[in-house]
């Protein structure tokens, strides 16, 4: 959770930027300072001052990492209750929306192909398709899955009709109006939204990975990966990621046969973890080996999960062993400052036995549950749309429905001296998927696509954000 022709990607400051026409794929990422033994520097304000950090603390060992689950576990309900999950019990706030004036709307700078925004219109056209009569309730406004059809049909005709993004812009505003997506966190964390003006949400990247797979244990892969339990009921949380990792799914039944067999085998817990956290990924066996229909890889997909939900590992550790008084934002784990997924990597490298990184893993509760996925259309994101690199976002469908369409805009990335090193970028999006930690209004996850590229630029984009949303305009309007 291809990459697909992407003309326009700006990916770091070693990469030269340019310009681009109809909002480059940018890599954004927020860093307001860096850490050291002795003290935490700041990188913004001239006259800011900022508390000395302690020494960083050792690596934890794999008996601390268990202590700090066991204590992270111990602040949820006990289970069978209200939150045990770890999902919010509160009632859910109310969607916040807000009419935009099309001369207020941001420059189009969208330097995605123009194949891929058709190819966006055309799966997200698809999913309406079947959903015609279903009613979305937008600012106050019902508008069916029919009248959203057809409005990707006008965005195609002034597509082909248009010869710059300001013709296509202007011949938007005629069939179009807009709304903006605002945010709606009840507990905003203010360290996180740092910089944020008050209508932008937190805009993050994902995209799917490629892992060695294994079809029966081997000496090399010893970390299953299952398919969805039979006894896995909806809405109830089934068993933790520790419990599933110390067998729970293979205990004998009643007839003495084991309840679930894994589907495959591989090498690395954090490695799933990370997995689990994109979503799909692709499966590829060892050198030399193939699958029935020749092919070496096979595409696994979301098939449930375990009922909770998602625990950050950096915020995890950093709440277990953070000195007090340490703002987290400023906090370095055994040197490690873990603002992304990079750093979560490096600081893992440091645990070098499957027994270690599987402790490591177990501090996020949540665990994915895979099938076999259709290798030839790609991955898929939620109610099995075909992701598209660069188009395709994950949202909160509470709040942004999906299948909804518009513009994401995000602010540029400057590096630690204040350099832009990523430009931002303002063009059209589709809501094909979910996340789990893709909660609330205007908060966004942004799909890249299959790589090592894809990788790199996924973990890079952290960005303030804008979500606005394209409705259909009546002919009474």
């Amino acid at each position: 959770m291809n990459r697909g022709n992407r003309s326009y990607l700006v990916l770091a400051a070693s990469i030269a930027a340019s310009a681009a026409p109809l909002g480059a794929v940018t890599n954004n990422v927020r860093i307001e300072g860096v850490g050291s033994a002795t003290g935490f520097v700041p990188t913004s304000g001239v006259n800011a001052t900022v508390p000395a950090v302690p020494r960083p603390v050792e690596v934890p060992n794999a008996d601390a990492l268990e202590s700090c689950r066991e204590k992270l576990d111990a602040q949820l309900p006990p289970p069978g209750q209200p939150g045990a999950s770890g999902v919010p019990t509160d009632p859910p706030p109310a969607a916040r929306w807000q009419s935009v004036d099309h001369k207020n709307l941001p420059a189009f700078e969208d330097g995605e192909s123009k194949e891929s925004l058709l190819q966006g219109i055309r799966t997200t056209k698809k999913f309406w398709e079947s959903r015609g009569d279903q009613t979305i309730d937008i600012n106050g406004q019902k508008i069916t899955g029919k009248e959203l059809g057809q409005g990707l049909d006008t965005i195609a005709g002034l597509l082909s009709a248009s010869k710059t993004p300001a013709e296509f812009r202007k011949a938007l505003e005629s069939h179009f109006d807009v709304v903006q997506a605002m945010p709606n966190n009840p507990k905003p964390n203010p360290d996180a939204r740092r910089g944020y003006a008050d209508d932008q949400e937190k805009t993050t990247g994902y995209f799917s990975p490629s892992m060695e797979i294994s079809r029966e244990r081997t000496p090399d892969h010893t970390v299953p990966i299952y398919d969805k339990p039979a006894d896995r009921a909806a809405g109830t949380p089934h068993r933790t990621r520790k419990e599933i990792a110390d067998g729970a799914l293979e205990a004998p039944g009643p007839n003495g046969r084991k309840k679930q067999e894994p589907i495959f085998w591989t090498k690395d817990p954090i490695e799933l973890e990370f997995a689990n956290v994109q979503g799909g990924f692709w499966g590829t066996l060892p050198q030399g080996q193939t699958f029935p229909n020749g092919s070496n890889k096979v595409l696994l997909s979301i098939a449930d999960t375990n009922g909770y939900r998602w625990r950050s590992i950096i915020t995890s550790l950093k709440k277990c062993f953070c000195p007090e008084g340490v703002a987290h934002k400023d906090c370095r784990v055994a040197g490690n400052p873990l603002a992304n997924g990079k750093d979560l990597k490096a600081f893992a490298s440091q645990y070098k036995t499957v027994e270690d990184r599987q402790k490591l893993a177990n501090l996020d509760l949540s665990y994915v549950f895979y099938k076999v996925g259709n290798s030839a259309a790609g991955p898929t994101g939620t109610k099995n749309i075909p992701l598209t690199p660069g188009r395709s976002i994950a949202t909160d469908p509470r709040y942004f429905p999906t299948g909804g369409y518009g513009l994401l805009v995000t602010d540029p990335v400057r590096d630690a001296r204040g350099r832009v090193v990523i430009k931002g970028f303002s063009h059209m999006v589709f809501a094909h998927d979910v996340g789990g930690a893709i909660k609330y209004g205007g908060r966004v996850d942004r799909y890249f696509g299959l790589g090592d590229e894809a990788s790199a630029s996924a973990d890079m984009m952290n960005a303030a954000g804008r979500l606005y949303m394209f409705l259909p305009k009546r002919a009474s309007n």
